[in-house]
């Protein structure tokens, strides 16, 4: 799937965000690029993005490509394995996000595939509590969840402190 130029644009931006936060840290990368001060209120000096998008717009596609610059760029010592914690806004946008994902003929889920070579696995947030060493050793795992379902779930926001 060949992506828009906005969509294009928004890689290149996070990939610039990704190199510059790794030369001068999170703040001043933030700060260089959108000539904006950085809040550090919630995240301090953790490295965070939004990817702003209308409906329509491609989001699942741009962050399928932005999992892996964050992965190669500002992650690279994790050798392309660990967990992403993917949020969604809704209940109903997790089910198609892993009915997508879970879709090895899906575009998104080749998307991934291709860029850490068939070594993805995928979670609802309810999977998650099953994942193994094994697997996060020798995989990238994606958990899907909506912010909802984050929020309410204490066994998951417990395993993972």
């Amino acid at each position: 799937m060949k992506l828009k130029k906005y969509q294009k644009n928004t890689i290149e931006t996070l990939e610039n965000f990704l190199q510059e936060s790794r030369k001068v840290g999170p703040k001043y990368a933030f700060m260089g690029i959108t000539n904006n001060p950085y809040n550090s209120d919630f995240f301090n000096e953790t490295p965070n993005v939004c990817i702003k998008i209308p409906t329509g717009g491609g989001k699942t596609l741009v962050g399928c490509h932005a999992v892996e610059k964050i992965m190669n760029i500002a992650l690279q010592n994790k050798m392309e394995r660990g967990i992403i914690l993917w949020f969604t806004p809704s209940e109903a946008i997790k089910t198609q996000t892993l009915q997508k994902f879970k879709d090895r003929k899906d575009w998104h889920r080749k998307i991934l595939d291709e860029s850490f070579d068939n070594n993805i696995k995928v979670f609802s947030n309810e999977e998650s509590l099953a994942i193994r060493k094994s697997d996060v050793e020798d995989n990238l795992c994606i958990i899907i969840s909506s912010l909802e379902a984050f929020r309410k779930d204490k066994k998951i926001q417990n395993k993972y402190k």
